[in-house]
């Protein structure tokens, strides 16, 4: 069997959380490589490209998607074309509330710095 390919799909500016490497060591102990998402973002059709030009055998590929970007269309058409997917997420979150100066009440959410996991 060939060596798994992981491939962590990010923004190009985002840096991981240490917690956040800590759930990728624990899922993929032998490492990953950076997909970047360039800051104008991709097209469908740059999105299916990229799927469709990924080496090696699809058996031995995932794709972990820890952007912030939302790319709905290349989670989709990552499964079509048979590839293995996670998404990088933090269940563990406190809700707060922010009252702003006018009165305006926002809800503000804050993730816990260990609940991340990868999904």
């Amino acid at each position: 069997m060939n060596k798994e390919k992981v491939l962590l799909v990010v923004n190009e500016k985002q840096e991981l959380l240490e917690n956040q490497v800590k759930a990728l060591r624990r899922e993929f102990p032998v490492g990953w490589e950076r997909l970047e998402i360039p800051a104008e973002g991709w097209t469908t059709f740059q999105q299916w490209s990229l799927l469709a030009n990924t080496e090696g055998d699809i058996r031995d590929t995932a794709f972990v998607f820890a952007s912030r970007e939302p790319i709905p269309a290349m989670v989709i058409m990552a499964k079509d074309f048979g590839f293995r997917v996670h998404a990088l997420v933090n269940n563990q979150r406190i809700e707060e509330e922010l009252t702003l100066e006018d009165g305006t009440v926002l809800t503000v959410y804050s993730y816990l710095p260990d609940g991340w996991e990868v999904f």
